[in-house]
Order: structure tokens, then C-alpha cells, then sequence
């Protein structure tokens, strides 16, 4: 799994972006909102990606996906709040 850790508005969602475009694979996204910024940003890159998908219980079990905000696409699907998380890499 490849996590891009960067600082707000530096390019995180262009290089989700970039990758869907290349394997077809959708963006999970928290909310609605995200979406429409999402398709617009695709639009402005020329990129054809598929519809982004909100984080929804039962929606994305057993398929691949990239992530858009992670731990607040978790959150939506657990219904609470993250107290503490951690990620291995390796």
C-alpha cells in the first residue's frame, strides 16, 4: 500500500487522481463534496477516471480502491470517532 503523507494542498489528490486514471480503479472519498471536487479536478487534468465512491458500510468490501483521507473514510464507516491508529510500512 503506498500512502501519500503530505501536508494539505500539496498534491495528494492529484497523485490519487493520476492513478486512477492509469488503473481504473475508483477513490473512496468521505463525503459528497469530495466527490464534486474530485470529478472537477479530473476534468481540469484531462483525466478520465471512474465515479467516486462516499465511504459507506458494505460498499467497498472486497475490491480495490484508493483512499482520500483515510482515517476520515474510516470513521464514516465505523460510525464513531478514531481515538488512535497506526500504519505499517513496509
Amino acid at each position: 500500500m503506498t500512502v501519500f503523507y503530505q501536508k494539505r494542498r500539496t498534491g495528494k489528490i492529484v497523485q490519487l487522481i493520476k492513478l486512477s486514471a492509469e488503473t481504473n480503479l475508483p477513490i473512496v472519498v468521505w463525503s459528497m463534496s469530495d466527490i464534486s471536487y474530485i470529478k472537477k479536478q479530473a476534468r481540469e487534468m484531462n483525466l478520465s477516471i471512474p465515479e467516486p465512491i462516499v465511504a459507506r458500510h458494505n460498499v467497498c468490501i472486497g475490491k480495490q480502491h484508493y483512499v482520500d483521507e483515510d482515517l476520515l473514510c474510516l470513521n464514516q464507516l465505523l460510525g464513531g470517532d478514531i481515538v488512535a491508529a497506526s500504519v505499517t510500512d513496509e
